[in-house]
């Protein structure tokens, strides 16, 4: 797997940025998290009904998305995941990539921990 010790689970640079480009709208800041948590663990729903089904597609179309969304959002270690994850599929070996999406589901599950007690997210 990947070693994630020296990668921070949020960015706080990329955050204050998010807040700065808001201009203090708590409540925009909040909505975008809140969203950020809500598709993701769709997605993630999601990816898991396209490997029980063998949809290599719909894996990489969310996959990608997740990296995308990610690095928008500063979820550092997510990002690195689903990259990790992406660029196994781009190589066409689906059956090692699936082998890290546990450990994607665990990664956005401790973002998602830190998103809901920074945000006040329910």
């Amino acid at each position: 797997m990947i070693d994630l010790t020296d990668i921070p689970i949020l960015n706080r640079q990329t955050i204050d940025t998010i807040i700065l480009q808001a201009k203090g709208d708590n409540l925009l800041v909040h909505e975008i998290f809140e969203s950020f948590v809500f598709e993701v663990q769709n997605m993630i729903n999601q990816i898991n009904e396209a490997v029980s089904i063998s949809d290599y597609k719909q894996l990489k179309f969310l996959t990608h998305t997740i990296k995308g969304l990610s690095a928008t959002i500063g979820a550092m270690q997510l990002h690195v995941v689903a990259k990790q994850i992406d660029l196994l599929l781009k190589e066409d070996k689906p059956l090692e990539a699936i082998s890290y999406i546990p450990f994607m589901a665990k990664v956005y599950y401790d973002c998602q921990k830190l998103v809901k007690e920074e945000f006040k997210i329910m």
